[in-house]
């Protein structure tokens, strides 16, 4: 059972004792990270640019200001995602766009993708959050690199949320769908709010049979989460049902693999040169155990991570 590998994980790595360094404990959680990342998408994401701990310690909010700061550390400043702005951009790659498109991040994060499109196509989007929490730090950071007005990140209720009719010419979604329950009422108005031929792309974590009995999703969440996993024909009927085109189905699981182990050893790279409190620590303990599982999960072939992209067909 998973969970009996990640406890197997654990152990090994002395979490339990709570004695031996940090950066070793993390090293010892993904084979070869004590001898740095893979080079193969290039160096981890924003290496150099380190982010440093505020002294907080506030744990009472799922989303504490300490635990988003924790996620950027990890994934990379303004990210809670792998692979940082190189790899969004690559990812998000498939979508033709320009300053004169309409786009929409759906469930931005805290908009470290949304910002890098921004940039790169010289756009003005929108992006909605339906974690507060997340929404105001990904605003405060548009706002602090001058994006305030060009990536507004606006929060939202997840299950009432509508668009408005036929506005965008692209809406994407970087790997939050899965932990959504409502993924039908989500994809209704991803059709409703994209132009006729409008561009949908997905990056989402997904199960490899419909037998979702043998995913631990309890292992696989973070707070707040309701894993919900689909599978790739699920995601293509659905879509399919709503006169989409599908164009693009790709399973990308090894390079994500790949940009989690990068990710680490950025991280390990910073704490080498921070003192984080016991708070802070704990915090990336937490996000350690919960991707070791969905790294675990992804090595066994349990779940998959896959980029989709589709073209509304339109009402006729």
């Amino acid at each position: 059972m998973l969970a009996r590998e990640i406890a197997a994980a654990t152990s090994r790595s002395g979490l339990s004792g709570g004695l031996a360094p940090l950066t070793r404990r993390l090293a010892s959680w993904w084979p070869g990270l004590d001898r740095g990342a893979s080079t193969r998408f290039g160096p981890a994401p924003g290496a150099g640019d380190l982010v440093s701990f505020r002294s907080i310690g506030d744990r009472q909010a799922a989303w504490s200001a300490a635990r988003i700061e924790a996620m950027h550390l990890i994934w990379g400043a303004g990210f809670t995602v792998p692979g940082g702005e190189r790899y969004a951009r690559k990812l998000l790659g498939a979508l033709t766009l320009s300053s004169k498109k309409s786009v929409l991040d759906l469930f931005a994060g805290t908009g470290g993708t949304a910002r890098a499109l921004a940039r790169q196509h010289k756009l003005r989007m929108d992006a909605i959050e339906p974690i507060a929490e997340l929404a105001a730090e990904g605003q405060s950071l548009s706002a602090a690199q001058g994006l305030g007005k060009r990536v507004a990140i606006t929060p939202i209720d997840a299950t009432h949320f509508e668009l408005t009719p036929q506005r965008y010419d692209a809406i994407y979604s970087r790997e939050r769908l899965f932990a959504e329950p409502g993924k039908e009422r989500i994809l209704d108005q991803c059709t409703a709010g994209l132009k006729d031929k409008g561009q949908l792309l997905i990056t989402d974590l997904v199960a490899t049979r419909e037998d979702e009995a043998s995913i631990d999703t309890a292992a696989l969440r973070r707070d707040g989460e309701e894993p919900d996993f689909w599978t790739v024909e699920r995601y293509r009927d659905e879509l399919e049902a709503r006169r989409f085109l599908i164009f693009l189905a790709q399973d990308l699981t090894a390079e994500y693999l790949d940009q989690i182990h990068s990710a680490w050893a950025r991280a390990m790279e910073c704490l080498a040169q921070t003192r984080p409190d016991r708070t802070q620590r704990d915090l990336i303990i937490e996000e350690g155990e919960v991707w070791l599982a969905r790294w675990l999960a992804l090595e066994a072939g349990k779940i998959a991570f896959v980029r989709i992209y589709a073209q509304n067909g339109g009402s006729t």
